[in-house]
């Protein structure tokens, strides 16, 4: 088992121990420029994929269990996990759009689990035409 890696951008970052990619299962995509993947030491990942585009940023704390995680950070957004967080099975991080999603050190996410900091659909007042339901920063 390897974590597959696919690099399709300039200036990415991963700084992970190079015994977690030997030994866990996954694949890691950059796409675009500029992203950050850090992933902590002791950390464990049994399939999935961390998905970072466009100048975006991953960082997840030492002895986290990723489980079979599903990551997706796109135009700038930011996802932070604390140390000895635990992902039950499948759980979904997603931040489409420019945002914050923290996870606090100790968390324990159920399987099946979608966090995200915006529903990727907008929707616009048609009186105002803005939107009416931006991306909003999610602490947990």
């Amino acid at each position: 088992m390897t974590i597959e890696i696919v690099d399709q951008g300039r200036n990415n970052v991963l700084d992970v121990d190079p015994k977690f990619l030997e030994i866990q299962s996954g694949k890691i995509i950059f796409s675009g420029d500029d992203n950050t993947l850090r992933i902590g030491e002791g950390c464990a990942m049994r399939g999935g994929q961390i998905q970072i585009w466009n100048g975006s940023k991953v960082e997840i704390g030492s002895g986290c269990l990723l489980g079979f995680i599903d990551i997706f950070a796109n135009r700038g957004a930011k996802i932070q996990v604390g140390k000895n967080v635990g992902f039950t099975w499948t759980v979904k991080l997603h931040a489409h759009e420019f945002g914050i999603l923290t996870v606090g050190d100790e968390c324990l996410i159920a399987k099946d689990s979608l966090i995200t900091i915006s529903d990727m659909h907008s929707i616009i007042d048609l009186r105002t035409k803005e939107r009416i339901n931006p991306a909003a920063n999610v602490s947990i």
